[in-house]
C-alpha cells in the first residue's frame, strides 16, 4: 500500500514510528522496518523502530552485528582492511594482507608498536617478544639493535637425535644435545665465563683458579702444600738468610765488626718460633801465634745474638732456628 508516496511507502503494514511519513521512507513487512532517507546520499536502515545501520557513497556501516553462515569477501589487488574503530574514530586494530605480501599483518592500531606478520612462510613474525605463561613469563625478546640475525632452533637427524642450538648470521654459538645413548652433550663454540665458580658433578673450578675434586682429596693448592716440596726463599746479602719452605728451617749467616768486646747484634729476619743453635769465629785467616783470639756468638732471643769479639778481626756467625 502507498500512502502518500512523495514521503512513505509501506508494503505489508502501515508504517508507524519512524515511518509515519514525516520523512521520505519503506517500510516493509512490519510497520517500523526498512529504509529511511535521512539526508542526502544516506539511507538508514530501520528494525523494529531501531537504527541497525546506513548506506551512503562509502559504503555500508552497521551499527550492530554481522552474522553469516558463509563467507565474507574482500576482493581487490589494492590494500583492504578489516577495523576495529574506538568511538571516536580512531583505529584500535586493523588486519590486512597486500597482493603478493610476506603475510597476513596484525596492527594494534593507534596505540600498537608494529605489525605481527603471519609469513607464507610458515613463520611468526613480532615487533619485540614472544611471552608464554601466566603471573610468570618465559619470553623470547629481541630489542632489534643487535649486528645480526639470531636464530634458537630445534632439529636433530640419525646421529644427533635432538639439538637445541643458537646460532646467529655467522655461525652457531652453542647447543645441548640429546645423544643416540640418551646422555646429554652441552657444547660452545668460544669461551666460557662464569662469575663464580665451574661444577661438574662434584668437581668445582673456583674464580681464583684453584680446583676441589675427591681426587685431590679437597681443594688441589692443599694437596701441592702438603705433598709437594715449597718453593724456597733467601737473602743473599753478606748478612743473609735461606728458609727451606718444606721443613720451616732457616739458616742466617752474617759478619760483626772486632773491637767490640760484646755486642748484640739484630738477626736479618726473626725466627717465627724458636731460634735452635748460634756459632762465631773469626771472618778471616788468623796468623801463627793468635790461636788465643776469641769470638763467639750466641742466641739472645728469637731475633737477635750476643756476639763477643776480644781483638780488632771481625765475628762471622751462623744461626740457626724456625
Amino acid at each position: 500500500e502507498t500512502l502518500n508516496p512523495t514521503k512513505r511507502v509501506s508494503i505489508g503494514n502501515i508504517g508507524t514510528g519512524a515511518f509515519d511519513g514525516s520523512t521520505p521512507s519503506i517500510n516493509i513487512g512490519d510497520s517500523d522496518s526498512g529504509f529511511i532517507g535521512s539526508a542526502d546520499g544516506v539511507l538508514d536502515i530501520y528494525c523494529n523502530n531501531a537504527k541497525v545501520g546506513y548506506i551512503d557513497n562509502a559504503g555500508l556501516h552497521m551499527l550492530a552485528g554481522i552474522a553469516t553462515n558463509h563467507d565474507l569477501v574482500l576482493q581487490s589487488d589494492e590494500r583492504r582492511h578489516i577495523i576495529i574503530q574506538n568511538a571516536d574514530g580512531s583505529v584500535r586494530a586493523y588486519i590486512y594482507k597486500d597482493k603478493d605480501d610476506t603475510g597476513i599483518h596484525i596492527n594494534n592500531g593507534a596505540d600498537g608498536s608494529g605489525d605481527f606478520v603471519l609469513g607464507k612462510d610458515s613463520t611468526l613474525y613480532v615487533p619485540y617478544a614472544v611471552r608464554a605463561g601466566g603471573s610468570k613469563r618465559l619470553a623470547i625478546q629481541s630489542d632489534n639493535n643487535s649486528a645480526l640475525n639470531a636464530t634458537f632452533n630445534l632439529w636433530g637427524d640419525a646421529n644427533r637425535p635432538t639439538v637445541v642450538e643458537l646460532d646467529d648470521d655467522q655461525g652457531w654459538h652453542l647447543f645441548s644435545q640429546r645423544n643416540t645413548d640418551g646422555s646429554i652433550l652441552f657444547e660452545v663454540n668460544g669461551r666460557i665465563r662464569a662469575h663464580t665458580a665451574l661444577h661438574s658433578g662434584d668437581a668445582t673450578l673456583a674464580t681464583d683458579g684453584n680446583v676441589y675434586g675427591t681426587i685431590w682429596g679437597g681443594w688441589l693448592n692443599d694437596w701441592i702444600n702438603n705433598n709437594l716440596s715449597r718453593k724456597n726463599t733467601a737473602s743473599l746479602e753478606t748478612n743473609g738468610w735461606f728458609k727451606d719452605a718444606s721443613t720451616g728451617l732457616i739458616i742466617q749467616w752474617g759478619i760483626t765488626g772486632g773491637n767490640l768486646n760484646k755486642a748484640v747484634v739484630n738477626l736479618p729476619i726473626p725466627f717465627p718460633n724458636a731460634g735452635l743453635w748460634s756459632l762465631g769465629w773469626v771472618a778471616g785467616t788468623l796468623d801463627m801465634g793468635n790461636d788465643d783470639w776469641s769470638n763467639s756468638a750466641s742466641l739472645l732471643n728469637n731475633s737477635q745474638l750476643t756476639v763477643t769479639t776480644d781483638h780488632w778481626w771481625s765475628t762471622a756467625w751462623i744461626a740457626i732456628g724456625k
